[in-house]
């Protein structure tokens, strides 16, 4: 589509023209020359007669001029509030120096580095401009059309025309900024998740590989055929158990679409799920995932680093429904679909209102599975409660933290009473707490 506006040389004619008539008018008033003032006035008429034409023309030259071509480039894959450059490259027809302002048609779940960039080609020559998109969200999204916006060549018009130039993309979730965040450490943190660990001695640990004894081995570990074949002491080492089952279950419902920073609670709780489930597959278990809520999502239980692409291209355009979340439903669908034992690590945040909702989900999923429970909890409201009390406003809105937080407190002891394994974290600390604890279980051998 091809749209024409005036441009500079227009106004520029239609004020010399109302100029003009606005000194003839006043001259007729105040003057006897009549004659001269009517040869004026049709001579005002012949320039803008000619003003007209020539305007004209310049419009259809314009309209006749073909239109470039143009190209964008940038990956087909883009990670969440990491920048990414798009390029496009513009290629004229034309064999004359032109002026150009481009405006690419991005999505409007992103911001940009330039909404409009100015560019002049030489002698139909390709040239090339580049800008910054960020996109704000995940999921599937089209960079539709461009707009481009040129001179006229005696400039009494600017044309603006738009390309349907599509280019579709996906955002995914940044895995090169949560694998900076994720440092395991040799020893991890069993204190804080609940997990007593157990020693090594053979029972329900896979087998390694033979070794040299080491200082501290137990005598369980001594090898004695290796070690008089080898006549030295020969130790077993063992690994932690392969070939084990991990299931996560994501609330896609209201509970985690509040918001602290660049992230909502439910992209960092998708954020270390697909993180946890990327370590656990370089571990040897099998993953599965499934959401439920707004919208109920199942992946299948999958094997190798190689195949976390299968759950990132399930789960990727996954947003939170403003809906309340049914664990009972959600703990059915799951034991319909597997029964073989498993660690089911369920994701949500334990409101007051949790215990009666979430109990009966527990204890069916506890028949079959070890549970461990990530508990999503609100730092907006721990800050609330230390701003100080300066009026009765403020001492009611204490008074219900408190008592809001004091239902989140017996909920979590009534879960780690029943034997649920709970983790309790701010959104930004759950990648970490998460792979502790799930790497705590395999230690203890608990599966």
């Amino acid at each position: 589509m091809r749209l024409l506006v005036p441009g500079r040389s227009s106004f520029f004619a239609l004020a010399l023209i109302a100029v003009l008539a606005a000194v003839i008018a006043g001259l007729r008033v105040f003057s006897e020359w009549h004659e001269a003032l009517d040869n004026a006035g049709n001579a005002l008429i012949a320039l803008a007669v000619v003003m007209l034409g020539w305007a004209l023309l310049d419009a259809l030259v314009s309209l006749r001029r073909p239109a470039p071509e143009l190209r964008r480039r940038l990956p087909q894959s883009l990670a969440l509030n990491r920048p990414a450059t798009v390029e496009l490259c513009l290629i004229p027809t034309a064999k004359i120096s032109e002026r150009w302002l481009v405006q690419d048609h991005y999505p409007r779940e992103g911001s940009s580095s330039a909404s409009a960039i100015p560019c002049t080609t030489e002698a139909g020559r390709a040239v090339e401009v580049r800008y910054q998109w960020t996109p704000l969200e995940r999921g599937d999204f089209l960079f539709d059309g461009l707009s481009l916006r040129c001179n006229s060549f005696w400039r009494f018009w600017h044309l603006q025309q738009r390309l349907p130039l599509q280019t579709s993309v996906k955002v995914f979730p940044d895995f090169a900024r949560l694998r900076s965040e994720l440092r395991p450490s040799s020893k991890s943190n069993y204190k804080n998740s609940g997990i007593r660990k157990r020693p090594k001695r053979g029972s329900g640990l896979d087998f390694h590989q033979l070794r040299e004894y080491r200082q501290g081995d137990s005598l369980r570990q001594i090898d004695w055929r290796a070690t008089s074949r080898r006549l030295q002491l020969i130790s077993r080492e063992y690994q932690d158990e392969r070939d084990q089952q991990i299931i996560f279950m994501l609330d896609a419902g209201r509970r985690l679409l509040d918001q602290d920073d660049q992230l909502s609670h439910f992209d960092h709780a998708l954020n270390a799920l697909l993180m946890v489930a990327h370590v656990a597959l370089k571990q040897g278990d099998a993953v599965a995932m499934m959401s439920f809520g707004g919208e109920n999502r199942w992946v299948a239980p999958v094997k190798g680093v190689l195949n976390i692409g299968r759950l990132l291209n399930g789960f990727y355009d996954l947003q939170p429904q403003p809906v309340a979340s049914d664990y009972i439903v959600a703990a059915e669908s799951l034991i319909q679909r597997y029964r073989k034992r498993a660690l089911v690590v369920l994701v949500t945040n334990l409101q007051d209102d949790s215990p009666e909702e979430l109990a009966p989900a527990i204890r069916l999923l506890q028949k079959h599975h070890l549970v461990m429970v990530a508990n999503l909890n609100e730092p907006s409201l721990l800050e609330k409660s230390k701003k100080p009390i300066e009026d009765l406003d403020d001492a009611l809105g204490w008074c219900s933290i408190a008592e809001y937080q004091q239902g989140r407190q017996h909920t979590q002891e009534r879960l780690r009473n029943s034997g649920v394994i709970l983790v309790d974290t701010p959104p930004q600390g759950l990648l970490f707490r998460l792979s502790e604890a799930y790497l705590a279980v395999k230690a203890a051998g608990r599966l």
